[in-house]
């Protein structure tokens, strides 16, 4: 008789099928964790990224929101100083709208439809503390209008006393160390006013008073100019008189004030009260960088019978502070602008200005001259 065989399994393998299928269990749910991870990892950063193109497309729309409130209240600025009419301003608050005699009103956002892009506040002061002009090019001249208001309240005009002219190159970082050490070698060598070398040029001021003249001599015979001249290691900031035809050092570096360079001018030349200026001690600044772009800032003071406290100054430039919004981000910007014609000017040094047409005297061309002094 044949002996049944049979296969017999050990008791100690059973236990093993089912580490193993523990093991598999394991490795998969591990996987499946780091997969999940990997993939909310890439939606984080998919949806950070779509936050911040949103946020820079709303940042944006902002910016220009702000830029359309510049815009706007500058048109009205312009169409009040060419009606005559008084300027108004808004420096407190955002609370109310800004108004105008002439154009009506803007109100901040009303245009726009909800969540739309829009400025939210609109701040005009349309005499200012300090002017800004910049960039100034080298060889053309500036004209900066000199009429001094009393703070107040109430805001009264007031004869100017000095002025302080701030200056420094055209965004450039500021260095003085090769600056002039003596106003001898003013106009020695252009070299020395070189971007890399002493980057606050030299300026020409011309200082003209506010009144009618009688003839072209006379105006030649009231204007006084002077050239202003950065010096390396001057430390004097006292005023300086105004002497027709000087040089005049300035303080530059840590005592320089805002664009590194300054002068104070006192001892003006006279300014009666004229048709431009009914109280006296107003001025025209023609300024002229002579050898390097320039930025400039201008404050004055008045009379010292007032303790010669800084004054604002009228029908020159504005101030306009916007805020824009789109979404949730905010964008604030200010500017000044030039609200007399005058002041837009950048001509060259020699040009002949006036606030209205220049009346022609005569035609002439080859082999014909004809005098039109009737026709004026």
């Amino acid at each position: 008789m044949k002996k049944l065989m049979t296969r017999q399994y050990h008791p100690k393998t059973l236990p093993s099928l089912a580490q193993d299928g523990f093991a598999a269990f394991a490795v998969t749910l591990i996987l499946t964790i780091v997969i999940t991870l990997i993939v909310l990892g890439f939606a984080a950063n998919s949806r950070n990224e779509q936050t911040r193109a949103l946020d820079a497309q709303l940042d944006t729309a902002a910016y220009y929101a702000a830029e359309s409130g510049i815009n706007d209240a500058y048109s009205m600025i312009k169409t009040d100083f060419t009606n005559g009419t008084a300027i108004p301003s808004q420096t407190l608050n955002c609370t109310g709208d800004y108004l105008n005699a002439t154009s009506g009103v803007l109100t901040p956002g009303s245009s726009t439809a909800s969540g739309a892009a829009a400025y939210t506040c609109l701040l005009v002061n349309p005499t200012p503390l300090t002017l800004e002009y910049a960039p100034l090019d080298a060889g053309q001249g500036q004209v900066v209008p000199l009429f001094g208001i009393n703070p107040g309240p109430p805001q009264t005009a007031t004869a100017v006393n000095n002025v302080t002219i701030s200056w420094q190159e055209f965004r450039v970082p500021a260095n003085f160390s090769t600056c002039p050490q003596s106003t001898i070698n003013t106009f020695n060598s252009s070299s020395i006013w070189s971007t890399s070398n002493c980057t606050a040029g030299v300026l020409q001021v011309d200082i003209v008073p506010a009144y009618g003249w009688a003839s072209p001599t006379d105006l030649q015979n009231d204007t006084e100019t002077v050239f202003l001249e950065p010096q390396r290691n001057y430390s004097d900031s006292s005023d300086k008189p105004v002497v027709n035809g000087s040089v005049i050092p300035a303080v530059c570096g840590s005592g320089g004030g805002e664009y590194g360079c300054n002068v104070t001018l006192d001892n003006l030349p006279p300014s009666p009260s004229g048709a431009l200026c009914t109280s006296g001690g107003c001025y025209y600044l023609h300024i002229v960088p002579v050898y390097n772009d320039t930025a400039v800032s201008v404050t004055t003071a008045g009379s010292s019978g007032l303790g010669n406290i800084p004054l604002d100054f009228a029908d020159a430039q504005a101030t306009i502070d916007s805020t824009g919004k789109a979404g949730d981000q905010l964008k604030r910007i200010q500017e000044y602008v030039s609200i007399n014609p005058i002041g837009n000017n950048n001509a060259p040094v020699n040009a002949l200005q006036g606030l209205s047409g220049v009346c022609k005297q005569f035609s002439t061309y080859p082999g014909y001259v004809n005098g039109e002094a009737d026709a004026c």
